[in-house]
């Protein structure tokens, strides 16, 4: 059973990892941070260091480990995966049920299910912290997992390691040391300036959960890039982000808004309910689409000004707010 109590991190090497990323700031348009991100990430090891090494949930989470919570994700945990996990009952594991079975369902609708246990899954996330998502990946296919986690934030390089390789120690994972072949990693947490290392069309599944929202527009293109590039024909891109309006604090602060991009996916808000909203403290969009992902332009709508994402070269389109036909020359 894994704790995460139970996990020590050891933090003598952040300062060359916080060295690496500022030396890689700017090499490609996923190497940047927002101020936002540099002061988590400095609270986050500052309470590590201050703590001996101590594991807690990375800041910018919520309220994950060690909090607790009374929501229980809706699935039924058919693989039986709850069980390896002491710490149930934290938003961490709960909310990583939930996003793995929504996830396999979404499989079954559009693939008939999973690659099989023997085949492996290969997944590429973006923004994916200490693991927790990918945990339950690791968990249901093991040593037939090949994980990528694409970051740029100096506590997720630096712990995200470390915490995958006590809670599965058979496995082999990598750090931002780690070269060679990437496929013969169980779980490899990539640093974005190493992103050339990807090989093309061989992820089943690519990942983005609540980190797109907090980028700007040049690094949302970029990953948006990476995805098509790199998923399968038949690969499967799972986003869930908060779309601020234009004018909002996000927006104000250089984020950049997200209701204008990929609007050609995001037709409908899906409601996940008042305890997962209470969860994730935003409104969440989620959707799943294929790989061939049609080049967009953002627009705005001309009969009630909505922002939104239009097919490249399409003259004449359908507002998802209003509904009107709205025709572009």
């Amino acid at each position: 059973m894994i704790g995460f109590s139970d996990i020590l991190l050891d933090y003598s090497k952040y300062p060359e990892i916080l060295q690496l990323v500022s030396d890689n700031y700017n090499f490609n348009n996923g190497c940047i941070l927002h101020k936002h991100w540099k002061e988590f990430s400095q609270k986050d090891y500052d309470a590590i260091s201050k703590g001996n090494g101590q594991f807690k949930s990375l800041s910018w989470m919520g309220n994950g480990y060690p909090d607790t919570t009374e929501y229980r994700q809706p699935y039924d945990d058919k693989y039986n995966l709850m069980v390896l996990f002491s710490d149930h009952q934290t938003v961490d594991v709960q909310s990583g049920l939930y996003q793995f079975y929504t996830i396999e369902k979404l499989f079954h609708e559009q693939l008939g299910g999973f690659p099989p246990k023997k085949d492996g899954i290969n997944i590429m996330e973006v923004g994916g912290g200490y693991g927790r998502l990918a945990m339950f990946f690791l968990a249901y296919y093991g040593e037939n997992c090949h994980y990528v986690n694409i970051d740029f934030v100096p506590t997720s390089l630096a712990f995200s390691p470390q915490v995958i390789q006590q809670m599965f120690p058979n496995l082999n994972v990598g750090n931002y040391e780690s070269f060679g072949d990437l496929q013969k990693y169980n779980y490899i947490s990539l640093p974005t300036w190493r992103i050339d290392e990807l090989v093309a069309q061989n992820y089943d599944l690519g990942l983005n959960i609540h980190s797109f929202q907090e980028m700007e527009r040049k690094s949302v293109d970029f990953y948006k890039h990476c995805f098509n590039k790199n998923l399968k024909t038949d690969g499967i891109l799972y986003v869930i982000n908060n779309p601020p309006e234009l004018g909002s604090w996000y927006t104000s602060h250089d984020y950049y808004c997200l209701e204008n991009l990929f609007k050609c996916f995001y037709y409908n808000k899906y409601p996940i309910g008042d305890d997962w909203e209470k969860i994730c403290g935003v409104p969440t969009l989620e959707r799943a689409f294929f790989k061939d992902d049609p080049s967009i332009i953002d627009t705005i709508c001309n009969h009630c000004g909505f922002w939104y994402g239009m097919t490249d070269g399409d003259v004449e389109s359908t507002c998802p707010k209003c509904r009107m036909t709205d025709c572009h020359g």
